[in-house]
């Protein structure tokens, strides 16, 4: 039987869902709602590690941008907006404004081979450069050898909205040099130095080995993918995430795969920008499912 208990871990409130059998997920009420451990079998695959969640966003809900808005600033049916300021030393805008948000239970449910958890959190549209309101609710299910995380946004204000969507988990990979992520993209997205893009090439991919280091965004036609590593093999499902994002961070023991509904800077390039009318509901499902190696 499948168990939910509220859990505090260094003082970070969240609730931990174990199946009792080695599989086990901690997802955070205090950090926006984020799924911050996972593992399958008692193969971790995304490790605890909350001490500077306010720099990597390990495993956050991006919303209402994904990724960067360079110098913070857009305009929007005919109006400017500036947006916090929260990489400094480049000066843009990045990750949203519900990664550091506090999450309320909404529902727990335990099952003979599932645990679900249902999160929510209402914005005010009282915050710098987004003054629409919304309300999101995050569900996660787990089960023996797969993760479902489905995310619900209403537009709660009297007018239409600008965003993009998407999610920043880390996966364990002991030897980066040795993985391999497999899925299908048709075009890479080139970056200035403040990793704001300039341009689309049409490329196709089919394999990205992981021996280099990646910071690089990408179109993603499969909405799917396969990482491959010495520990384990997992797949990645999305729904409507037609932007992938590949992050390898120097200590070379993880990869940050991050799915978006648009491009990096899409308020200002409206690359995957999308629009949510007053009362109209967003839905997104993404599925990590464990291949038992």
């Amino acid at each position: 039987m499948y168990r939910i208990n509220k859990h505090f871990i260094s003082g970070i409130e969240g609730y931990l869902l174990e199946s009792g059998k080695g599989t086990v997920a901690f997802i955070s009420t205090m950090l926006g709602g984020s799924l911050q451990q996972l593992q399958f079998d008692s193969t971790t695959m995304i490790p605890l590690a909350m001490e500077d969640y306010n720099q990597s966003y390990r495993g956050a809900i991006l919303f209402p941008y994904a990724n960067r808005v360079a110098n913070g600033n857009y305009v929007f049916q005919g109006k400017k907006y500036q947006l916090p300021i929260t990489e400094i030393k480049a000066n843009n805008a990045l990750h949203g404004l519900v990664f550091n948000k506090t999450f309320e239970l909404r529902q727990k449910l335990v099952h003979q081979n599932k645990a679900l958890l249902q999160l929510a959190y209402s914005f005010n549209g009282n915050e710098t450069g987004f003054p629409w309101k919304f309300d999101m609710i995050l569900q996660y299910t787990l089960q023996e050898h797969r993760l479902e995380l489905e995310v619900k946004i209403t537009n709660k204000d009297s007018s239409a909205f600008p965003f993009v969507l998407g999610w920043h988990p880390y996966f364990a990979v002991a030897n980066l040099d040795n993985a391999v992520v497999r899925t299908e993209t048709n075009a890479d997205l080139h970056c200035d130095q403040k990793q704001i893009p300039t341009h689309c090439e049409t490329m196709q991919r089919l394999a990205f080995s992981l021996e280099q280091e990646y910071d690089n965004g990408f179109v993603w036609s499969a909405t799917n993918l396969r990482l491959h590593t010495e520990e384990y093999e997992l797949e990645f499902v999305a729904n409507q995430s037609q932007y992938l994002q590949l992050y390898s961070p120097p200590n070379r023991s993880e990869l940050a795969i991050e799915p978006m509904t648009g491009a990096a800077n899409a308020f200002q390039n409206q690359w995957g920008l999308k629009l949510l009318q007053p009362e109209e509901v967003f839905k997104e499902k993404w599925t990590i499912i464990n291949h038992r190696k």
